[in-house]
């Protein structure tokens, strides 16, 4: 995995394909990443970009 903590799930999937050649779903690669100690930051919206 690349130095980049703000990756999304979608982003770490379409990563194990191209990289991998391993299909996963989104809570796969969750739950693999939370046994290991990772843990799911929320993603907030500026207020200014809501119209």
């Amino acid at each position: 995995m690349p130095k980049t903590p703000d990756l999304y799930l979608d982003e770490l999937q379409e990563m194990l394909v191209t990289s991998c050649g391993v299909e996963a779903s989104h809570l796969t690669v969750w739950h693999a990443l939370h046994r290991v100690g990772f843990t799911m930051k929320k993603v907030s919206i500026n207020s200014s970009l809501v119209q």
